[in-house]
C-alpha cells in the first residue's frame, strides 16, 4: 500500500509535520495552484504544489486547514519558486491538524514523485487484480463442485480476513464463516435489520452499529428477473477499513453467490418435479413396491414409507416450511403439492423406519402453523399397497353415489389408516370432524352393496398386509377379522 511515508523513504525527504498520519493511504497524486483546489479533489490525493498564491499567513494557515479537513493525504511544497523554505505558518498549522507537510527542494523534479507514485499504485492495482483473480477461480471451482454456500463463504472469509455472512431476502442467514473473531449477536441483529430497510431500493450500503463502523459493507444479490434482491452478501473484516482488493472480492462474492443460488433453485425446481411424480405414483397405486422403492432411494428413503398430507390455502408457499420442519426431525421425505379431489393437498413421503408417522405428522403440523399461520387438515398413513388405495380425497359429507376409483381410505381417530380400510376405500368417502385435523370414516350403504365384497375378498385371500416399498410382508390376523366384519355389515 503506498503512504506518505513509505513515498518519502523512496525519494529520500522528511516530513516537516504530521508524522502520525503519515501511514494513511495514497490513493492518487495531484499537482496543482490554485487556493482552493478541494472542489475537484475526492480525498486521499497527496497534493504537490509551489504555493504561489499563498503569499500571507492566514492564506497558508487557511489552506493547510482546507485540505486537512478535505481528508487529503498530505501536501509536498515545491521551494525554489515563491518560498525559498516552508512557510512558519503552514508548518505550525500542519503540526495542529496532524496533517503530512514536507518541503519538496528545487532540485527534485515533480514528475519524479509522480512517477514513483504513479509506478506503486499500478503495480499494487496489478497485484490486487491477480489476487482477485486466483481468488475467483477458487471460487468458480467450488460452484462446479457443487460445494455449497458454506464453502464459499469460508474461501472469502479467509481471503479478506473477516466475518462473511449470506443473509436471505427475510434476513435470514443461508451461510456464514468468521476469521479470527466471531461479531456479537447485537451487530448481527442491527445488520440484518439494516438489510430488511434496504429491500426497496436494493442499493449496498454500510453498515452503522458501533462496532462494525468503518470495517463492513453489505451488497444485495440481485434477482434473476429483477425486483428485490434475492439475498445478501455482508463482508465485516476483523481490524481495518476495506481496501480496493476486499472491495473486489466482495464484487466477485456476489456474482459466485448468485450463480449457486441459480443452480440450488434449478436443481430444487428439477427434484420438485421428479418429487411430484414419484409421489403421484404412491399416492395413486400405480408403482409397484419395487418401483417406488427405486424412486424413493436417491431421496434418502428407506423400506418403511409413510405418507403425510396437509390441507392449506397455497401448498406450493408452504412446501418449503414443511421441508425445513422435516429436516429439523433428520427425516428423509419427498415433499411436493397433490392434485386430488378437487384440490391442492401438500403431500409428503417420509422414511419412517424410526419415527411413528402420527407424530411426525403433529409436529410438521405444528411448524406450519408456526410459519404459514392455518392447516386446515392433517393426517398421516402408511404407503398405500399397489392397486390398493387412491389418493386422499375429503368431502363436506357422505356421497349417494358410487364412489370415483380414487376415492380416499377412511381414517382412524388418531388420523392414520386401519390396515382393511385401505382395501375397501373405493366404498367409503370421508368428512373432516370439527378442528381436530382428523378425518372420520362414514359408510355409504349404497356404493358399498356395489365393491365391497369384491374388495374385501382380496384381503381374505391376503393374510399378510403390506406397505409400498417396505420389506417382507408382515402377518396381520386383525386384518382379516376387521375385513370379514366390513362384508358382513355390507351384505346388511
Amino acid at each position: 500500500m503506498l503512504t506518505v511515508q513509505s513515498l518519502l523513504s523512496e525519494l529520500e525527504l522528511d516530513l516537516a509535520a504530521g508524522i502520525d498520519s503519515a501511514e494513511s493511504p495514497v490513493r492518487w497524486v495531484h499537482i496543482s495552484e490554485l487556493e482552493d483546489p478541494t472542489p475537484w479533489l475526492s480525498g486521499g490525493e497527496l497534493m504537490l504544489t509551489t504555493g504561489i498564491p499563498l503569499t500571507t499567513g492566514p492564506k497558508q494557515r487557511d489552506y493547510i486547514k482546507r485540505l486537512s479537513e478535505h481528508n487529503l493525504a498530505g501536501l509536498g511544497l515545491g521551494t525554489g519558486f515563491s518560498h525559498k523554505k516552508l512557510p512558519k505558518a503552514m508548518v505550525d498549522e500542519a503540526l495542529a491538524q496532524d496533517f503530512p507537510l514536507f518541503e519538496i527542494p528545487y532540485s527534485v523534479p515533480f514528475i519524479a514523485i509522480t512517477e514513483k507514485a504513479f509506478a506503486r499504485l499500478v503495480n499494487e492495482q496489478y497485484e490486487v487484480l491477480q489476487r482477485g483473480i486466483a481468488v475467483q477461480r477458487r471460487l468458480e471451482r467450488l460452484v462446479l463442485e457443487e460445494r455449497g454456500l458454506e464453502e464459499i463463504v469460508a474461501t472469502i472469509s479467509s481471503a479478506v480476513g473477516g466475518t462473511v455472512a449470506i443473509l436471505n431476502n427475510r434476513g435470514e442467514r443461508l451461510a456464514g464463516r468468521g476469521f479470527r473473531r466471531q461479531l456479537a449477536p447485537e451487530a448481527v441483529n442491527a445488520i440484518r435489520e439494516e438489510a430488511l430497510s434496504h429491500t426497496r431500493d436494493g442499493h449496498p450500503f454500510v453498515p452503522t452499529h458501533p462496532a462494525v463502523a468503518g470495517r463492513a459493507l453489505a451488497h444485495p444479490v440481485t434477482s434473476p428477473g429483477g425486483g428485490p434482491p434475492q439475498a445478501w452478501v455482508v463482508v465485516v473484516r476483523d481490524s481495518g477499513g476495506l481496501g480496493d482488493f476486499e472491495r473486489l472480492i466482495l464484487q466477485q462474492a456476489v456474482a459466485v453467490v448468485a450463480l449457486e443460488l441459480m443452480r440450488r433453485r434449478v436443481a430444487r425446481e428439477t427434484e420438485r418435479r421428479l418429487a411430484g411424480d414419484v409421489l403421484a405414483g404412491a399416492l395413486g397405486g400405480r408403482l409397484d413396491p419395487s418401483e417406488l422403492r427405486r424412486r424413493l432411494e436417491p431421496f434418502g428413503i428407506g423400506d418403511e414409507t409413510a405418507v403425510l398430507v396437509f390441507d392449506l390455502d397455497d401448498p406450493a408457499a408452504a412446501e418449503p416450511a414443511l421441508e425445513r420442519a422435516l429436516a429439523a426431525d433428520a427425516c428423509p421425505a419427498v415433499v411436493a403439492p397433490h392434485a386430488a379431489g378437487g384440490r391442492e393437498l401438500l403431500c409428503a413421503v417420509v422414511d419412517a423406519a424410526d419415527r411413528d408417522p402420527v407424530d411426525l405428522a403433529s409436529e410438521a403440523r405444528r411448524a406450519l402453523i408456526k410459519e404459514r399461520g392455518t392447516v386446515r387438515a392433517a393426517a398421516s398413513r402408511p404407503a398405500p399397497p399397489r392397486n390398493c388405495a387412491g389418493p386422499f380425497t375429503r368431502r363436506a359429507a357422505p356421497s349417494r353415489r358410487p364412489p370415483s376409483p380414487t376415492a380416499t381410505p377412511p381414517m382412524s381417530p388418531r388420523g392414520g389408516i386401519s390396515a382393511p380400510s385401505r382395501c375397501c376405500s373405493r366404498s367409503r368417502t370421508t368428512k373432516r370432524c370439527g378442528s381436530t385435523a382428523t378425518a372420520c370414516s362414514v359408510r355409504s350403504r349404497a356404493a358399498t352393496r356395489i365393491t365391497a365384497a369384491s374388495c374385501c375378498a382380496r384381503w381374505r385371500r391376503s393374510s399378510s398386509r403390506t406397505v409400498s416399498g417396505s420389506g417382507p410382508p408382515v402377518r396381520s390376523t386383525a386384518t382379516g377379522t376387521r375385513s370379514a366384519t366390513g362384508c358382513a355389515k355390507s351384505k346388511t
